[in-house]
């Protein structure tokens, strides 16, 4: 059937997975985890910190290190005594790099059997949800574009549990872990990381939200693609009977350039946005140098 048909009645069923996103979806989601999966939640937290804090923690080790090599070198300290606090130094450091590999791999483990659950969870879900919808939700929605809820978005839920979430709660930790280790090394140096982190942030927040707002438009466009296609080839006989084949691959294309433009867009300033931060990251590395020199000399 060349077009889904028009329905009337108790207003419009909005589309699955069209529209804005609502005020409260993450909220709503980490209700979820938290309801059905807290055993999961509260033990990749952990092993979320453990890895974190044994990433950034190094700073001040190493410190202890330089300093009984600048005590020995100075005389302070003897060879024998500067070479225990280095190797003590080391071990130590060694056991909590070690932790943290552990708490990486069990991270891991746990997370992709949390992952799998929550997917399976979310189908079934939406399954018996759509079970109640009225037979005018199957008219106004293509089938591709109702199956892409059920593949794409669900994938993108995927990425969120497995990687964002995570991914995000682990920086915030090594942030907080390395400023409090350059507040005890250096304030004068600590305020420049500052600087540059707010440059970051504005950057980020600017070509970032772009970004998001055509990856957005990117899943609609991929699920609209996918319902034409769903509906051409399920009523080719209809489409040909009726001489429809010109009207056909007129909207595909017209369908298939909104997709290829989102895409760009969002590929685009996504792409655009690492060398931006890493750029002002040497910046910001050359400034530290200058200045720690300063110091130093």
């Amino acid at each position: 059937m060349p077009e889904p048909r028009k329905m009337h009645g108790r207003g419009p069923v909005p589309p699955m997975g069209k529209g804005a996103i609502k005020k409260g979806v993450l909220k709503r989601l980490m209700g979820m985890l938290f309801k059905d999966y807290k055993l999961y939640v509260i033990l990749i937290a952990l092993c979320i910190v453990l890895s974190a804090v044994a990433s950034a923690i190094a700073g001040p080790f190493l410190q202890q290190v330089y300093a009984a090599l600048e005590d020995f070198a100075g005389g302070v300290l003897t060879s024998k005594a500067a070479m225990q606090t280095v190797i003590k130094t080391l071990l130590v450091l060694l056991s909590i790099y070690a932790l943290g590999w552990i708490a990486s791999f069990v991270m891991g483990q746990i997370g992709a059997k949390l992952t799998q659950q929550f997917m399976r969870d979310i189908r079934v879900k939406m399954f018996t949800k759509m079970q109640t919808l009225p037979i005018r939700y199957f008219d106004r929605n293509t089938h591709g574009d109702i199956m892409s809820t059920y593949t794409n978005d669900v994938d993108a839920l995927r990425q969120l549990v497995s990687q964002s979430l995570p991914q995000t709660v682990s920086t915030v930790i090594v942030l907080v872990t390395l400023a409090c280790s350059m507040m005890y090394m250096s304030i004068p140096l600590f305020l420049i990381v500052v600087l540059g982190v707010i440059a970051i942030l504005f950057v980020t927040k600017k070509i970032g939200g772009k970004s998001a707002k055509y990856f957005m438009a990117q899943q609609q466009a991929t699920g609209k693609v996918e319902g034409y296609i769903e509906e051409m080839m399920h009523g080719q006989k209809v489409v040909k009977v009726f001489c429809h084949e010109e009207e056909a691959m007129k909207k595909m294309k017209t369908l298939n350039d909104e997709l290829c433009e989102a895409s760009d867009k969002a590929n685009a300033f996504s792409n655009m946005l690492m060398p931006i931060i890493h750029n002002i990251g040497n910046i910001m590395y050359v400034i530290l140098a200058f200045v720690g020199c300063a110091y130093v000399i």
